[in-house]
This record gives structure tokens, sequence and C-alpha cells, in this order.
């Protein structure tokens, strides 16, 4: 096996190991509740059925043979193996390295994440860029050449490249696959015989070597794809499909603050230029605000959709009716030296069924506590909506009325918990109208002696 490979390997089994562990019991009880039901049939490609082409007379056999295979995997049908079994840090690292050496696709870097997220497993650029850095480049396909996927699986295709890969020690034999433990049945060829479907070793030679290439005679050492950081910032390249004297770029920066500057010079023609455009502004934007010398605390859910596009915490309606509550001003609600805002979520998780998604829990396990460590002179931490209660109050979890009916609890541990102000939660105010006569009162009477200068 490829040192290297091992080495990535491991360092992705080391970071995971806690995450996964987790998550997977968490999948089993979730599927032990209810069935799972998805839209998609993604689990049909048992091996050496992509590339078949739609109008081929074998097609429907091949898929009829992928699609019994996976319904013979099935626990009810015998099976002893589920999709968490095969998807493994070991499987994650074989399918980067393929997709590295066919060319890649930058798509694929945010995918391949997410694929392996789902399964526990945490994998990041570094891990791309570490192997990139010793797999061999053996394909030629568009747009990395001028042949496409067929004339690819006619020289070999999938089972070739797996093979070549195998044998180097790039891949991992030791997985679990749809058809069974190994690898290894990957590197075989299905072919219609009649009526029946059998598996040949995959070719010896490629036969169209100017597009998928020998391990001993690659199109290139590395991988197809690159990651480049800079004082401009951090990204992904697809070098593979950029000449090697186009691999580096001298020319002036031509800088624009959001995407709408850069449509209208673009329209006027001042980009018909050498040039490197760069439009800022655009990487992640975390909502937070805090200072050492913060001394009210303001933890809220996640910011919604137009704070987010902001970038200023509580800046809508929500954030009027919380100022409100607390007798200050604009003004004095954005100085970091009187009041934090650290939220559950610090980016806007997006939209749901019946309002905004929850938090997303990355920032709660990676930042949270470091973040609350530095915020030594906090007197007072308002603590807002359920997923915020659940992280800050003691015991067991419980429904936001009842925690901010139980208030004065808390009151004399510097905590106090609060009703999200979002005009969605008229409701709860109507009906729990003692909260702004009894709590409000003195909520501000506090924070004005905190925030006095």
């Amino acid at each position: 096996m490829h040192p290297e490979i091992n080495r990535v390997t491991q360092r992705i089994i080391a970071r995971s190991q806690g995450r996964r562990r987790d998550d997977l019991a968490r999948m089993r009880q979730l599927g032990a509740q209810s069935p799972h039901r998805a839209s998609l049939s993604c689990g049909n490609l048992a091996h050496g059925f992509a590339a078949c082409n739609p109008a081929d007379k074998d097609t429907l056999k091949f898929m009829n043979e992928a699609t019994e295979q996976v319904i013979r995997l099935s626990k009810p049908n015998g099976g002893e193996l589920g999709l968490a079994d095969m998807v493994s840090e070991k499987s994650i690292v074989n399918a980067l390295v393929t997709l590295l050496s066919t060319g890649g696709s930058t798509n694929h870097t945010i995918h391949w994440i997410a694929v392996a997220r789902a399964a526990g497993i945490v994998i990041d650029w570094q891990d791309f860029a570490d192997l990139s850095a010793v797999v061999p480049s053996l394909t030629r396909i568009y747009p990395n050449g001028q042949e496409d996927v067929n004339v690819f699986h006619n020289a070999g295709g999938t089972p070739f490249l797996i093979r070549e890969l195998l044998s180097a020690g790039y891949l991992h034999n030791d997985v679990e696959t749809v058809v069974g433990h190994g690898l290894e049945r990957y590197a075989r060829m299905p072919e219609l015989q009649g009526e029946r479907l059998v598996w040949q070793p995959a070719r010896t030679v490629s036969a169209a070597p100017d597009v998928l290439a020998e391990v001993a005679q690659p199109f290139a050492s590395d991988g197809g794809l690159k990651v480049l950081s800079g004082n401009l910032g951090r990204g992904v390249i697809k070098v593979s499909a950029v000449a090697p004297e186009h691999h580096r770029v001298d020319a002036p920066a031509v800088v624009f603050n959001d995407q709408d500057e850069l449509k209208a010079a673009f329209e006027a023609g001042d980009l018909n230029q050498d040039c490197v455009v760069v439009v800022r502004f655009q990487g992640p934007r975390p909502v937070v605000q805090l200072s050492e010398s913060s001394r009210v605390l303001v933890v809220g859910q996640a910011p919604g959709r137009r704070v987010h596009e902001s970038g200023l915490p509580f800046n809508d309606p929500s954030g009027d009716r919380l100022r409100h509550w607390m007798g200050i001003s604009r003004e004095v609600f954005y100085d970091d030296r009187c009041l934090a805002i650290l939220p559950m979520g610090f980016c806007f998780p997006g939209n749901g069924k019946s309002g905004d998604l929850p938090p997303r829990p990355e920032c709660t396990t990676a930042w949270r506590q470091a973040l609350l460590d530095r915020l030594h002179n906090v007197e007072i931490t308002l603590v807002i909506g359920q997923y915020a209660q659940a992280w800050h109050l003691p015991g067991k979890k419980k429904p936001v009325t009842e925690q901010v009916r139980n208030w004065q609890q808390y009151w004399s541990m510097g905590v106090l918990p609060m009703p999200h102000p979002s005009p969605r939660n008229l409701r709860w105010l109507r009906n729990n109208a003692w909260f702004e006569t009894e709590v409000v009162p003195k909520l501000q009477a506090r924070v004005a002696e905190l925030v006095a200068f």
C-alpha cells in the first residue's frame, strides 16, 4: 500500500472516530423508529454498469442484475451489510483516489465531503491535496481531452482503472462493496453471453492508451485537482484540464466588492484584457459579535437569511423586539464592549417547511466552548429558544414555555431563558403576557446596570 495513502486514511479514521460512532448510533435509532424513504435510486450502480448506454439492448439485463444484487443485500432478504458498512473511511479514500486519477471535477470536492459526513466521516480539502500529490492521472476524457466516457469504457473502463490503481497500492482492497468483500471484484468487466451475465477480467492493455493509461506510464505523476491558497483565499482548481503553459498567470488584479459590480464591468467590456478577477467577501461569514470586555451575552438560535446577508446579528424585526425587551438602543446593542452575541449556529441554516432549519451542529462542536471561555466578564446570559436553552441550562431538556416560566430559578445563576422575539412568535407572547409584565422590567433594570459606563 502506498505510504501516503495509508497516512491520509489513518488521519481520517482518527479525525472521524467519535463522530462516526455517534452518527451511526443515531441513524440506527432513527431507523428503528420509522422506515426510511428516498426519491432517488442511486443504489443501482453495481459494478461495471455506470457506463451502460441507455440504447443498449443489454442495459435492462445489467440493471436487473444490479437491482437484484442490492435487494439481496437488504436485511429482509437475508443480507447482513448495510450502506454504513460500505461507506467507510477506506472506501471514501478509494473514491477520492479514483476521482483524482480520472482528472476529477471540482464539485466533487463538495459532494464527497457531504457523502462522507452523512456516514460520520470527516474529510477536508487538505486530504484531497495530500492524495493528489501522489496519485497519478490516468485518463484523458472530456474536458481533460477530446474523447468521452464511451471511448474510456471501450478502452478498458473502470475495471482497467481499478486494476491498475490496486496493483500499484493506491486503493484499499479490504473494503465492503455491493458485490461482496474486496475492491478487486471491480477489476472485472460485465458482458452478456446469451441470456447469462458474466464478468471477465479487465483488459491487460488499454485499447486507447491516449485516453486510458497504465500506472507505469501516466499522463501526469499527480492528480487532476489542486488546492490553492494564498493572500486571496483558498480554492480548488482542475489542473488536468489546463495546459502546463497556463499553470501560472501573471496579470493585474481587478477587484470587485460583489457580483453585481463584476456583472456590470463584464457587460461594459472592461474585462476584455489579461486580468485576475477578485470578488471580495465570498467566503464564510459567521454572524457573531464578542469582546473579552462584554458584560451581557445574547445566545440565539441561528441568523435568518436577511441577517446573514447583512452580517449584522439581529438586524431584523426580531432584533427590534429584543432591544425593546432589553431597553437599549442599537448603538449600545452593537457595542461589543457591552454585549456579545453568540448564536448556536453562526450562519443561515436554510429554509424548512415552517421556518428556518435548526442551527447546524458543527458550530457548537467546533467553536462554542472555546469562544465562551474568552468571555470572562459576562454577568448575564440571555438564552433564546430551545436549542440555546438545551445547551446552557442545566438538567433535562424542557419545553421553552416551562423554562421561561421558571426564569427565577436561573436568575441567580446569571442566566435568563427567553422566548424567541420573532414576529412568528406573537401567539406565544399573547398567551404568555406575564413575560412582558414580570420579566422584561427585571431584565431592563439589570442590563442598564451592566452597560452603563
